[in-house]
């Protein structure tokens, strides 16, 4: 399943953690493009943070979206994130496994076995064949630049 959690330890206070953080995140302008040349999009509120790394030419859909929470620590401030598909992703690949599993059982119990099965079953399993490692290898480059980013700061912080 393209879901994964970790959590991130630093000695930096929350609220500058969360400045840190918006400095390293921009919006989209009205063509689509990175307002600035931040390392992610989204947003990052008071308490939690939605954001997908930038790609430099085009945006991949297989780009995780980082969802995360700022939580206080007595050595400083900690973050859960959890990054998975973008909602619409899902969507689509809901969609598109129920429309070819259904496709698939209807042929198995209609027509028994054929030589068009191994096609519909191509089909149903395609999305999830390539999305599912394509999705790890861009979860390890954001986590990767999200933790670099953590760890500039935290070296600037002094520790």
């Amino acid at each position: 399943m393209p879901y994964i959690i970790f959590e991130a330890e630093t000695s930096i206070a929350r609220q500058r953690l969360i400045e840190i953080l918006e400095s390293s995140t921009t919006k989209l302008n009205w063509f689509g493009r990175p307002k600035s040349s931040a390392p992610f999009i989204g947003k990052v509120s008071n308490g939690s943070f939605r954001i997908m790394r930038v790609l430099v030419h085009h945006r991949d859909s297989f780009n995780p979206v980082l969802y995360g929470k700022f939580l206080s620590s007595s050595s400083g401030s900690r973050i859960r994130v959890v990054m998975t598909y973008h909602p619409v992703i899902w969507l689509i690949m809901l969609a598109w496994t129920a429309y070819f599993g259904y496709g698939l059982v209807g042929s198995l119990l209609s027509y028994g076995y054929t030589e068009v099965i191994p096609f519909v079953l191509l089909f149903f399993i395609f999305p999830w064949a390539i999305g599912i490692p394509f999705f790890f290898i861009e979860a390890s480059e954001s986590k990767v630049q999200f933790l670099n980013i953590l760890r500039s700061a935290d070296t600037k912080n002094g520790t």
